[in-house]
């Protein structure tokens, strides 16, 4: 399987041809009310089919690497990919993760609830 870092690649080298790339750390709750995911089963390729189907030229593009989350051990590894576009105010996402990137926002959420009780 490939890594995350060669999926970015080449997502990036298929978007630079047909889309302008919107790639950011800020929160989807600035683009819309309603955000719909896609299930990581399936495939980027076909995602971005939709898009360009639906004559959308905008892609967001969002990604998160160890560095950013403080976690040395995969410093440089990216754990979680994001591609999405708007579309009738909804924001349709399409997301990949690996397997320390879900244990990572499993053990986050498991905080998070323990600081709200």
């Amino acid at each position: 399987m490939k890594s995350l870092s060669n999926t970015l690649n080449d997502i990036e080298k298929m978007l630079k041809d047909d889309f302008n790339i919107f790639m950011t750390s800020d929160s989807l709750e600035n683009f819309t009310e309603t955000v719909e995911y896609y299930s990581p089963e399936g495939d980027w390729e076909k995602f971005l089919e939709i898009p360009r189907k639906l004559n959308i030229k905008i892609i967001y593009v969002f990604y998160l690497t160890g560095d950013d989350l403080n976690l040395r051990k995969y410093k440089n590894n990216i754990g979680l990919i994001e591609l999405g576009f708007y579309y009738n105010n909804v924001m349709h996402i399409f997301k990949i993760t690996t397997e320390w990137y879900d244990e990572y926002d499993s053990f986050s959420h498991e905080e998070d609830e323990k600081n709200i009780d």
